[in-house]
């Protein structure tokens, strides 16, 4: 009787867990399609010839964006690396150079865009 209780509580515990592992992800979802989407309005922005100044503001938003997305290790690694990305962006636009900024900020949005087959 004991071990049947043991058996019924791992049971109950795992199909929690695993629930709830699918409602984090599914809460991830939004949190990246705002951070695409901060990244294509910062891209737009470069192509339309605005200010350097006011792209990197659309891009740092979208770095403040990315922390809402946490849902597991092997997806926060890849924001991390996608967030990076943003980061140089910012970096070059501060230096003047629209070209690799532009660059920097598709492939970042691409990567962010990646994150969410991996949901």
């Amino acid at each position: 009787m004991r071990n049947s209780k043991n058996v019924f509580l791992a049971l109950v515990i795992t199909t929690l867990s695993f629930f709830s592992s699918l409602a984090l992800a599914e809460g991830g979802l939004p949190d990246i399609e705002n951070v695409c989407i901060k990244l294509k309005a910062a891209s737009a922005s470069i192509a339309s010839g605005a200010s350097a100044d006011a792209s990197a503001a659309l891009a740092k938003e979208a770095i403040g964006l990315t922390k809402d997305i946490i849902i597991s290790d092997k997806i926060t690694i890849a924001r991390t690396k996608a967030t990076n990305g943003i980061k140089a962006a910012v970096t070059a636009l501060k230096k003047g150079d629209t070209q690799s900024a532009d660059e920097l900020l598709r492939k970042a949005t691409e990567d962010f865009e990646g994150l969410k087959k991996m949901l």
